[in-house]
């Protein structure tokens, strides 16, 4: 199992942290943009100073310099949309928009905005209607609107990456269900999408190695069905036309059954534990009569302590009585039988197995080169069947050749865990 990315590159961190940045990114640019085009907007404190330091200086109404200076200070004042300047007796002596009324200092409703009226020394009083209540709306809609086009604009990026790995493996997942079982989806990254693209790819590998097995091994057992049942109909054509070797014919056509129901009943097993995962039946079983009982069959010895290991003893005598059998027919005696504290091995003085075989011998329907089929021969089963009973037991079955190179020898290792 595939070990959990790290928290940087896990998807949700990854799509948080571009939402974050994206929204900050939004907000500082939106931030300048407002100020360069409309300024900031003052608070009342600021700006009666502002405005009562720039209407202070003014010069006499009848001055040429007055009308200048009274923009001026109208500018410095904060850019107010109307500006209202009246002199001691409620005097109007210069507006800019339209005239405000003077009255009691302070703020003042003026229109959809606000105003605000501020005292001047000799008696005078100015009175403007700031920007800044419809200004400011205007401003934080802008910037608004700025920060959502912002945000949609950085964020598809990365949601479309995001999005067009998925789709990617959706595509992958779509063709391999109709049938392409060579589809596999491109890993980009090392986060969630990723991790998915690599677990697809392990387990379509698997159901692909499955599926050409399975497939190989239905055309294998069709040949190996044929080839004694081939030989039972002629044994019987035989007898219909009344040949004279009856007795012959028919302790062929006997073998013939029996090697077509060892055939079905190893088909039957290695089908049931290519079915499952685990064994259904774990016991804690004693090999040494169960050594000592599929030894006695063959001739064989059996050596070692006597252990007890956790598992199957059904299973576990199927894949002794077959190594055995196989020692019988390829190997020479002796035949020794050794028990392990972790299972058992087999090993006979035969030839041994051809280094070249060594890779492919526990293939199903595999057989070495020389060696017979069907009757004598078996049907290339049996350590397929065997490797299956250790690693459904835990552990494996090895190959190697005695110390001295003569004969073969088969080390079943069962590695079950005791429950208890």
């Amino acid at each position: 199992m595939s070990a959990a990315p790290p928290v940087a590159r896990r998807l949700y961190v990854q799509i948080y942290g571009g939402f974050l940045l994206v929204g900050a990114v939004s907000a500082v640019c939106a931030g300048l943009l407002v100020v360069l085009l409309g300024g900031t907007p003052l608070g009342p404190a600021d700006l009666i100073a502002r405005t009562a330091i720039a209407f202070s200086a003014l010069p006499a109404p009848g001055d040429p310099a007055f009308d200048d200076a009274f923009h001026r200070a109208s500018l410095d004042a904060g850019g107010s949309r109307d500006v209202s300047l009246y002199g001691p007796d409620d005097q109007l002596l210069a507006a800019i928009g339209r005239p405000l009324p003077p009255g009691s200092p302070g703020v003042f409703r003026a229109g959809a905005g606000l105003g605000m009226r501020i005292d001047l020394p000799e008696g005078r009083q100015v009175v403007l209607a700031r920007i800044a209540s419809r200004g400011r709306r205007g401003q934080l809609l802008l910037w608004l609107v700025l920060l959502a086009l912002t945000v949609g604009v950085g964020c598809y990026p990365l949601a479309r990456r995001i999005t067009r790995r998925l789709e990617a493996v959706q595509r992958g997942l779509g063709r391999w269900g109709d049938g392409e079982l060579d589809v596999r989806v491109a890993v980009d990254g090392g986060d969630e999408v990723a991790a998915v693209a690599r677990s697809f790819n392990a387990a379509a590998d698997q159901v692909q190695h499955l599926f050409d097995a399975q497939r190989r091994m239905l055309a294998s057992a069709s040949h190996e069905l044929r080839s004694p049942l081939a030989r039972l109909r002629l044994a019987l054509e035989l007898l219909a036309d009344g040949a004279d070797d009856q007795p012959a014919l028919l302790e062929d056509a006997v073998r013939d059954v029996e090697e077509l129901d060892a055939t079905v009943q190893d088909l039957l097993q290695v089908g049931r534990l290519v079915a499952v995962d685990r064994l259904e039946d774990v016991r804690r079983v004693p090999l040494r009569p169960l050594a000592e009982e599929e030894a006695a069959r063959v001739g064989a010895e059996v050596r070692g302590e006597a252990p007890v290991v956790l598992g199957d003893a059904r299973l576990l005598r199927r894949a002794l009585r077959n190594l055995l059998e196989n020692a019988k027919r390829y190997g020479a005696p002796p035949l020794l039988v050794t028990l392990r504290p972790d299972g058992f091995s087999v090993s006979d003085r035969g030839p041994g197995v051809d280094p070249s075989a060594r890779e492919r011998i526990f293939e199903p329907f595999y057989r070495p080169a020389g060696h017979a089929e069907g009757r004598d021969g078996g049907v290339g089963l049996g350590l397929y069947l065997v490797q299956q009973v250790a690693r459904h037991h835990g552990g494996d079955v090895t190959l190697a050749s005695p110390p001295d190179g003569v004969g073969t020898v088969f080390t079943v290792r069962v590695a079950l865990e005791d429950p208890q």
